[in-house]
């Protein structure tokens, strides 16, 4: 990954994206072709609305980099939870962005998903210290 993480923040909006130099605005973000983790904090959670990573980016751990960056931010916040539906088509399937960052589906057969910002981190640091799957 050649660019770097950054975030958005306006009122309870953010949103991470994946480039190089910095843009001013949440709509700057949406309307260029970029990746990007976008979602709304509601007092101590953050619901995560979309993750869009364009198919050039695909494969290549931009993904799962946007959603540790969020999970960051959101441990800055005192975010205790990240809630996302999973509308993706490989949802309840192992290789699933969302499920090896550390999101658990609530209930079998449906979408919604949640993690703790903390035990992402967490879980991804043990990965890449080789104690991890």
């Amino acid at each position: 990954m050649c660019c770097t993480f950054r975030a958005i923040r306006e009122g309870d909006d953010l949103i991470v994206y994946h480039r190089a130099e910095p843009l001013a605005t949440i709509q700057d973000v949406m309307q260029e072709e970029l990746s990007r983790a976008f979602g709304v904090f509601r007092n101590d959670e953050f619901a995560l609305m979309s993750l869009c990573v364009p198919p050039p980016s695909q494969h290549q751990g931009v993904g799962t980099g946007l959603l540790l960056e969020l999970a960051r931010i959101c441990v800055h916040q005192s975010c205790r939870r990240i809630d996302v539906d999973d509308m993706s088509d490989r949802c309840q399937q192992v290789h699933n962005v969302y499920a090896r960052c550390g999101f658990h589906y609530r209930r079998r057969g449906l979408p919604e998903m949640s993690a703790s910002p903390r035990a992402m981190l967490s879980r991804h640091e043990v990965q890449n210290s080789g104690g991890g799957k």
